[in-house]
């Protein structure tokens, strides 16, 4: 059965999560270009993304599921109750002093749910085993920590990818991201890629719209006269897709909301 439900409560009565719309997209790169050159005039690269090389950023996750693969079966299922766990750092080998993000996403329907807690790396194998206690009052790292813990959850794979992200120039409610070389690996901790690294897609980027609110009509005039269409891509499913064996599915990897 889903955690879903007991999560997205005890969540709410910590901190509200930040509800929104997330629509993926899978394009060739050909399409990547006339796309970011269309949302130019509208949007302009956030605050990270133009720090760093080539107006990109990395990003690395490290995604927990039970020993049978509850969550993934659950993902499988289309389960619209449901929560994943990540911790996620935004450098390829993180130093003990490094930020991560112990991070909740829940799924109710066709919206999206995010809770952040903050720690450091140097911390993590003992605030996950030995629970939160000292400095780290953060409530949202609390709560992922007893979810570890209830759920039975433990680290799976990795996901690595550069990601390259827009804001809208009016400052309404509105982010495009652009996510190059995505590839994973079976891994037990942040900065093992494990035994080997598998591209998911080569040759094809994950474009994501994400908002608040309706899209403006311009955002989806883009995607119209492109013909883009939505499409179910779970990093988390494809990553678990590409590293165990026990999980193979007949056409390779295949992507699962």
């Amino acid at each position: 059965m889903s955690q879903g439900p007991d999560a997205a409560t005890s969540l709410s009565a910590l901190v509200e999560p930040q509800w929104r719309f997330e629509f993926k997209y899978r394009i060739p790169v050909h399409a990547y270009h006339r796309i970011r050159a269309m949302i130019r005039p509208e949007m302009c690269a956030d605050a990270h993304a133009s720090r760093g090389a080539r107006g990109r950023y990395h990003v690395q996750s490290l995604y927990f599921d039970t020993y049978d693969n509850r969550l993934f079966h659950e993902k499988q299922a289309g389960d619209t109750n449901r929560i994943k766990l990540r911790l996620r750092t935004y450098c390829e080998h993180p130093s003990p002093e490094e930020r991560v993000n112990f991070e909740l996403k829940l799924r109710r329907g066709d919206a999206s749910g995010k809770v952040v807690g903050v720690g450091r790396y140097g911390d993590v194998r003992r605030v996950l085993r030995d629970g939160p206690e000292g400095a780290v009052t953060d409530p949202a790292v609390v709560e992922f920590v007893r979810q570890i813990h209830l759920q039975q959850l433990e680290p799976k794979v990795i996901t690595r990818y550069e990601r390259e992200a827009y804001v809208a120039r009016s400052g309404e409610e509105l982010r495009v991201t652009f996510d190059h070389d995505v590839r994973s690996a079976y891994a037990h901790r942040l900065g093992d890629v494990g035994s080997f690294v598998r591209m998911h897609h080569r040759g094809w980027l994950v474009m994501e719209v994400k908002s608040t609110e309706e899209q403006p009509g311009w955002m989806s005039r883009v995607i119209r006269d492109l013909g883009l269409r939505v499409l179910a891509n779970s990093k988390f499913t494809q990553a678990l897709l590409a590293s165990r064996h026990e999980l193979h599915h007949a056409t390779g990897i295949v992507a699962i909301r």
